[in-house]
């Protein structure tokens, strides 16, 4: 399982959030900030991100602020996200953040 988010903040800079069962880290601009996670944190938070997105709708024509990709072995599922979040978004980037903790802004 692997977890793509990209944040476009503006017209040249875009932050992209990587999460996969090795690994948990934040590019920017070329910098790259990996995190200190253990596997079972990373896996959970996985499992947490990919549930929640079985209520989205998937708009992948759709060129949005955030981009979110989820891969599980063959299937690739994309999101685009602007205006309209899905009700359970916050909780999701909950998820996220907890991995990231106090470290990174």
């Amino acid at each position: 399982m692997k977890f793509k988010m990209k944040v476009h903040l503006n017209e040249s800079s875009t932050k992209i959030f990587n999460l996969d069962e090795e690994s948990f880290y934040v590019e920017e601009e070329g910098n790259k900030l990996c995190f200190n996670n253990t596997y079972e944190d990373r896996f959970n938070t996985l499992i947490s991100l990919f549930s929640l997105k079985n209520e989205w709708v998937k708009d992948e024509n759709k060129k949005g602020v955030y981009e979110l990709i989820f891969e599980n072995n063959e299937n690739v599922d994309l999101y685009n996200f602007s205006d309209e979040f899905p009700d359970n978004w916050f909780l999701f980037n909950s998820y996220i953040y907890n991995l990231v903790g106090e470290v990174y802004e």
